[in-house]
């Protein structure tokens, strides 16, 4: 097997790390397409052709997903694998584990007590066949491919079973990093020059400003057919015998989104139907349906769609996957950015010095979400960070909402019509007086929906520079076409209005702008069904802004303080207990300074990828005070975080900060912009959510103390200084009656109550 000179390069550190570093655990960082699979059968190879301990080795390769990873990987070690010797788990089960065996196996078979290989009384199960190898000398060695898949407590129960020499976590977005750990990283510079991916991802390189869209699924199916065949052309004049494949990706079914997205699908099927794709051009990989999907990845296939959903976006491979068609997402980053890695392999490893065949093509709506998914893979990732052995607990003891606090719909309905009158100074049943008023506010009107979408022909490079080119397309509103639009639009609003489904949405905005309205007396506006939902759709950031509006200025504040909710038992006490583990986003090639007295061992500069001015202030002057001696970043969601309830907010508040003084004493820190910088309109209500909560001894039984922390910046924007309060809100921070320099911080018992 003869490797490129960089793989050769990675596999001889991956040996490096193995056979000499004292450190158990190696993460191997390799881009999507620079043939990870092929370096680590290659690195199994060596370990056993140059071994000179006195003992042998037994390879377990776990992979994620249903058993398609497991057999791919599998076949590809058979074929290529000169010394290793590959079996599946099965195969284990009845011989037992052999020196020189790799065994290949996924999570599914393993991680729980009900998997086929782990029941008791038949005849051989894991823990068995584990004790049996180590009875007879052997050493365990682990592979964990797409190693930030399955990172739970059931799979790490599974890698103890082992009790490994060696793990090697391997994967093209990494999440696992600890000080423990060696590292092994492939550079995307260097797969892009070997030709083995593609020079650039380009995204709606065909948009044209004014483009006319009938309906925006078609628009992008044209593009992509387009580019298909254009690509297809200059195959065959090179006379290659590779049929580019175009992805179409769906969102995730979810229960909200299930009548919508199997509309969508239906709609992309018939229309792809309608430009002549007959049905054995057409495979489908969704969750419970596979067809047409025998040799996809065969570059002569004749299938030219491929409508899929997450099952095909790890591990897969079919390097004749040029385009992707990407339809409304909302998913997590790293399966989006494997997603994209489906589309940037080069089918026959070069280049042809042809943009048409070295590029890969992105068309979508979602643009901003990919760009944002792209810059994060280039430049950051993220990383796990194992709790310090003496980190402190702080008592803390989280506010949670329960089921029983909330709003009727009616109840956020005259909150909203509130707002809309102090906003925009709307009359009811003043429909078009009050249609000229909110036009010019910026809202649009008519049955035509708008959309901005963004173009590149270097997506990479237009992400860094902030160079994003727009272009506006305009298409007529379909009642049936744009029901995935109007749910993704209620959606954007519902958080805002304290909704637990975008039908609760659909029903308020109806009562106030449509002629469906139960209330016909008091609505804004009277618009028709396609009307209303073009406005919708169009206007769902100005309906979201006021939203967000009513609840900054208290409209839906039901809950009028701590001790009513927490008497009329809307509130739950909630011990904060502070995570095992913890993950933040870290920067790939950046180094830094170590924070010493934070909570978790690794973290510290290289973890500040969007962390804002006055939080990096803040961290150097939590590292640098003699005064303290534990800190922590909090984050800003989830059930098991620390959390102040306040307003209708389902989470509630969470501050930035949690740290402990050298006097045993347990603070609380919120961190905000500077003077005429703070963009959080829920300030002065956070301020006094968190002061009522320290002020109340049964949410804080041991007195832990709170402040807002805010900068002091120059001229040129650089923080200067910073200041804190903990008395009452003032958004001015040149107050000095209740913004003070941090010198003040611990001195003169300024936090007594």
């Amino acid at each position: 097997m003869k490797l490129f000179p960089f793989q050769e390069q990675a596999v001889q550190t991956l040996q490096d790390k193995f056979f000499y570093s004292q450190k158990q655990t190696t993460v191997f960082y390799a881009p999507t397409g620079a043939g990870k699979t092929i370096m680590l059968i290659s690195l199994m190879d060596r370990i056993l052709e140059y071994n000179s301990n006195p003992y042998d080795y037994v390879f377990i390769w776990l992979t994620p997903g249903n058993g398609e990873l497991e057999e791919q990987s599998w076949n590809k070690s058979k074929n290529y694998g000169k010394f290793v010797k590959s079996i599946n788990l099965d195969e284990a089960l009845t011989a037992g584990f052999r020196s020189g065996m790799a065994t290949f196996l996924n999570w599914e078979r393993v991680k729980n007590d009900k998997a086929i290989a782990l029941r008791e009384g038949e005849t051989k199960n894991l823990d068995d066949i584990i004790k049996d190898a180590r009875n007879k000398g052997l050493h365990f060695v682990l592979i964990i491919d797409e190693e930030h898949r399955d990172q739970t407590e059931k799979a790490q129960k599974i890698i103890d079973k082992f009790e490994a020499d060696k793990i090697i976590r391997a994967s093209a977005t990494p999440k696992s990093s600890s000080p423990s750990y060696d590292n092994v990283q492939v550079n995307d510079e260097d797969v892009i020059a070997q030709g083995l991916i593609v020079r650039n991802v380009e995204l709606n390189p065909d948009g044209v400003d004014g483009d006319v869209v009938d309906n925006m699924v078609q628009y992008f199916l044209d593009s992509a057919d387009d580019k298909r065949r254009q690509i297809k052309s200059e195959y065959e004049k090179l006379g290659l015998s590779i049929n580019p494949l175009v992805l179409v990706q769906f969102p995730d079914e979810k229960k909200a989104n299930k009548e919508e997205r199997n509309s969508l699908i239906k709609q992309v099927r018939t229309y792809l139907s309608e430009i002549g794709q007959e049905d054995s051009q057409v495979a489908t990989w969704l969750a419970n349906e596979k067809i047409n999907v025998a040799d996809i990845e065969k570059a002569d296939s004749p299938v030219n769609y491929l409508l899929m959903k997450q099952a095909v976006s790890t591990g897969w491979d079919a390097p004749r996957a040029k385009i992707l068609v990407k339809l409304r997402l909302n998913t997590e980053p790293n399966f989006t950015l494997q997603t994209v890695g489906r589309i940037r392999r080069m089918p026959e490893q070069k280049h042809y010095d042809n943009p048409l065949l070295d590029n890969a093509f992105i068309y979508s709506n979602d643009q901003k979400y990919i760009a944002e998914v792209l810059q994060q893979g280039e430049g950051s990732y993220i990383a796990t960070y194992e709790l310090k052995e003496n980190a402190p607990d702080f008592q803390l003891i989280s506010v949670k909402p329960n089921a029983r606090a909330g709003l009727t719909n009616s109840e956020v309905v005259a909150a909203l019509r509130k707002q809309f009158k102090n906003d925009y100074g709307l009359i009811e049943q003043n429909g078009s007086q009050n249609k000229e008023k909110l036009e010019s506010q910026g809202f649009i009107f008519g049955t035509t929906i708008l959309q901005k979408l963004a173009k590149s022909d270097k997506l990479e490079r237009d992400i860094i520079s902030n160079q994003l080119i727009s272009y506006d397309v305009k298409m007529p509103v379909n009642p049936r076409d744009n029901r995935l639009d109007l749910l993704n639009a209620e959606q954007a609003i519902q958080k805002y209005l304290y909704r637990d489904n975008p039908s609760d949405v659909n029903h308020i905005l109806l009562e106030l702008f449509s002629n469906r309205s139960e209330e016909p007396n008091k609505r804004f506006l009277s618009l028709k069904p396609s009307e209303f939902m073009a406005f919708v759709i169009n206007n769902y950031r100005l309906l979201r802004d006021t939203a967000k509006n009513a609840d900054a200025q208290g409209l839906f504040d039901k809950q009028l303080s701590l001790d009513y909710g927490l008497s009329h038992d809307e509130l739950d006490l909630v011990p904060f207990d502070i995570p095992r583990n913890e993950m933040y986003q870290k920067l790939k090639d950046t180094q830094g300074q170590i924070f010493t007295k934070n909570i978790y061992k690794g973290y510290g500069e290289h973890n500040w990828v969007s962390t804002k001015k006055p939080e990096k202030a803040f961290e150097k002057w939590l590292e640098n005070t003699e005064q303290v001696k534990w800190w922590y970043r909090s984050k800003d969601r989830g059930d098991k975080y620390f959390s102040v309830a306040y307003g209708q907010k389902k989470e509630g508040f969470f501050p930035d900060y949690i740290f402990l003084g050298t006097d045993g004493i347990t603070y609380i820190v919120e961190t905000k912009g500077g003077n005429g910088q703070n963009i959080d309109a829920y300030s002065e209500a956070k301020f006094k959510a968190i002061r009522e909560w320290a002020e109340n001894k049964k949410t804080n039984p041991n007195g832990a103390k709170f402040a807002f922390v805010r900068p002091i910046k120059n001229n040129l924007g650089d923080v200067t200084g910073l200041l804190f309060n903990n008395t009452t809100w003032e958004e001015d921070t040149n107050n000095r009656e209740y913004w003070k320099p941090m010198s003040e911080f611990f001195g003169n018992d300024l936090f007594g109550q």
